[in-house]
């Protein structure tokens, strides 16, 4: 594997997990690429048999990746709506379950940190994807386009760190932070491998790319 290097951690050796598996696929150079990111997603359905299958055959118990963020792809989506930002490397991406009308406080908390919220995206997703138990429970899933420019470099995480915490304690049950982060994003639910790519359109794409891809 030239364009990338796989480490895959064996089931129970991740503290706290009974049944699990979990690797990393990386550029040795960092470099951000397709490929990557299609090499997690291969490896991530290599791993079907780690976890629980529910009897429809579609719901599981979790899967998902974490990648950079790809800037390209949601500059096109900014662009798209007209929306600038102060530069590319200022943008932060907030990965959300709704279970609840919280956007207002959301955006209240990002902006008590000094954080400016550019605007919400509604995450493309193929529902048919989803097994009956995961699709009667489904959350309304939504994408925060942030700003981080007034913010200091290496002030960025802890700053979305703490307004994520309070948005988990102000909010409780009614949000789920599924990320927030200037550096990474992550995309998963409650299914199984093998359909994740088909339940986020957004993971096909040829522009979202990355230097690493956890899965």
């Amino acid at each position: 594997m030239r364009k990338g290097r796989a480490i895959t951690v064996r089931q129970g050796s991740v503290p706290g997990a009974s049944s699990c598996g979990v690797g990393l696929i990386c550029s040795i150079k960092g470099a951000e690429s397709r490929s990557i990111v299609s090499m997690g997603i291969e490896a991530l359905k290599n791993l079907t048999h780690r976890g629980a299958v529910g009897a429809d055959g579609k719901t599981g118990d979790g899967a998902g990746i974490l990648t950079q963020i790809p800037r390209g792809f949601f500059l096109q989506e900014l662009g798209e709506r007209g929306i600038g930002i102060s530069s590319s490397d200022n943008l932060a991406v907030g990965v959300f379950f709704f279970y609840g009308k919280v956007e207002e406080t959301i955006e209240a908390i990002l902006a008590q940190r000094g954080v400016k919220l550019l605007s919400w995206r509604e995450v493309p997703t193929s529902d048919d994807a989803l097994g009956e138990s995961a699709l009667s429970k489904k959350p309304v899933i939504r994408q925060a386009l942030i700003d981080m420019g007034s913010i200091e470099p290496a002030a960025r995480e802890l700053t979305l760190y703490l307004a994520r915490r309070k948005m988990e304690l102000s909010l409780g049950e009614k949000v789920y932070v599924t990320s927030l982060s200037a550096r990474t994003i992550i995309y998963k639910g409650m299914l199984v491998a093998q359909q994740l790519e088909r339940f986020y359109p957004d993971l096909a794409d040829e522009s979202f790319i990355s230097s690493f891809c956890i899965f």
